[in-house]
C-alpha cells in the first residue's frame, strides 16, 4: 500500500472497554448528584410547608401563608439572577449547554427555588 504523501499520524482510537468506563463512571456521579438534589429540594418543601407555618403556631397550612412562599421564591429568584450565570439560559432558547462552572451556583438556586 503507497503512503500518502504529507498525511499526518493520528493517535489511536481508545478502545470501546476504556469509553464505556468513562460513560459508566459519568453516569454514576451525574445520578448520584441528581439524587442529592432531589433529596435536598424535599428537605426544603418539608421545611417551608410543614416545619415553618408549625413554628409559628398554625395548625396546617395557613392562607397567608402562600403569600411569604411567594414573596420569598421571588426574591430567590432576583438573587439567582444576580449571581454570574443569571439563573440559566432563556427558556425560549430550547435546550441550553452553554454554562460553565462559575455558573453552577446560579443554575441550582434558581432550579431549587
Amino acid at each position: 500500500m503507497a503512503e500518502v504523501k504529507g498525511a499526518q499520524a493520528t493517535a489511536p482510537a481508545p478502545s470501546v472497554g476504556v469509553i464505556l468506563l468513562l460513560a459508566a463512571v459519568i453516569g454514576v456521579g451525574a445520578g448520584a448528584a441528581v439524587v442529592a438534589f432531589l433529596a435536598v429540594e424535599h428537605r426544603v418543601a418539608h421545611l417551608v410547608w410543614e416545619t415553618l407555618p408549625e413554628t409559628f403556631g398554625a395548625t396546617g397550612v395557613p392562607n397567608w401563608w402562600v403569600y411569604v412562599v411567594l414573596i420569598l421564591g421571588a426574591v430567590g429568584v432576583w438573587a439567582a439572577l444576580k449571581l454570574p450565570g443569571r439563573g440559566g439560559h432563556r427558556p425560549l432558547d430550547g435546550l441550553g449547554f452553554e454554562i460553565g462552572p462559575s455558573e453552577n451556583g446560579s443554575v441550582a438556586l434558581a432550579s431549587l427555588i
